[in-house]
């Protein structure tokens, strides 16, 4: 069975390659930068919770900011259905054109402390009222991101889907592995495979995309309905790009230049310091600047500098020589 063609807010004839929603990553400016190489179906909002929402944070409601020229999906968690699709209205008011519901967030702090995010596959009857209350209150399309369940013996995912299918929940995006595996051992395709297959729903395939042949692979043997990368895409805004065009073509698209590498990088650090302001926006492009540099030869002393440094202008500095000191 082919899910492709139901999916009316993407094209069918093109591959899906997806942005993952990672908290203290897939920010404005992140999103922004994975954007500028084309190829993305769609990149999805950090996870907000729906009570921080409605409460109109400024700390959240940055989170929420969307890139314009982009299909605008914006990721809730929380356990409350009633203060779900209250955040949901908001957000489609705002412009949201998808929300997606988490059910896969295994942090300590969400899925132990506040039973939301991956805890909530634990709960399949408040899990379906969820569901019904969000897709009810908007009439934009409600996506779920779940994983296979929360440890070995309890792999109820094709049941939840089967209740998101019924709630009328329009696709689902499925990471193999459970809640208590966190992000260790290999996600589990196997498994996405026969989702896929017996699946109602179209189904995104998560875990361990981090290199062409990999994604190549899932994409051919899976048959799921597009494929979303996170952790694969660190320091390689241009990866998600590399994959679509692997995807349509055949043929691998080599990485950007290092020229090409440096003004993105420079951009995207820019656009860290205007969204997050100086303070703040030093210490986030610090991991940023730590992932561009990985595995390049110097990187370890451009690290020290840069993590060093307060100033923005000096930091520029030190991003001019690192890569101009690579292309002589």
């Amino acid at each position: 069975m082919i899910f492709r063609s139901k999916i009316p807010i993407w094209n069918s004839l093109d591959p899906l390659v997806i942005l993952a929603p990672m908290a203290g990553v897939s920010d404005f400016p992140f999103r922004k930068a994975v954007h500028a190489f084309g190829g993305v179906g769609f990149s999805v909002s950090e996870m907000i919770a729906s009570q921080s929402l409605l409460r109109q944070a400024q700390k959240t409601l940055k989170r929420s900011l969307m890139i314009t020229d982009e299909i605008k999906v914006m990721q809730l968690s929380g356990n409350d259905p009633m203060l779900m699709a209250q955040a949901a209205r908001w957000a489609m008011d705002q412009g949201a054109q998808v929300i997606d519901l988490n059910l896969g967030c295994p942090a300590k702090q969400i899925a132990v402390n506040s039973f939301a995010g991956a805890a909530l596959m634990r709960d399949e009857k408040l899990a379906g009222s969820i569901f019904q209350s969000v897709v009810k209150s908007v009439s934009i399309p409600v996506s779920v991101k779940m994983r296979m369940g929360w440890d070995s013996q309890t792999l109820n995912a094709s049941h939840l889907i089967n209740i998101a299918y019924h709630s009328g929940i329009s696709w689902v995006t499925l990471h193999g592995r459970t809640r208590c595996q966190f992000y260790k051992d290999h996600a589990d395709w196997e498994f996405i495979e026969k989702i896929a297959h017996e699946s109602p729903l179209p189904i995104i395939g998560n875990g361990d995309i981090t290199d062409l042949e990999t994604a190549e692979q899932r994409w051919n043997q899976t048959k799921v309905s597009g494929l979303m990368i996170g952790r694969g895409s660190y320091g390689r805004p241009w990866f998600l790009a590399q994959v679509f065009h692997k995807l349509k073509t055949g043929k691998d698209l080599p990485s950007p230049s290092l020229i090409v590498q440096h003004q993105s990088v420079r951009c995207h650090v820019e656009n860290i310091l205007t969204f997050y302001g100086k303070e703040r926006g030093v210490h986030i492009l610090r991991k940023h600047l730590g992932w561009y540099s990985k595995g390049a030869e110097g990187a370890t002393a451009f690290r020290q500098r840069v993590f060093q440094e307060t100033c923005p202008r000096a930091i520029f500095n030190h991003i001019d020589s690192f890569y101009t000191d690579r292309t002589i």
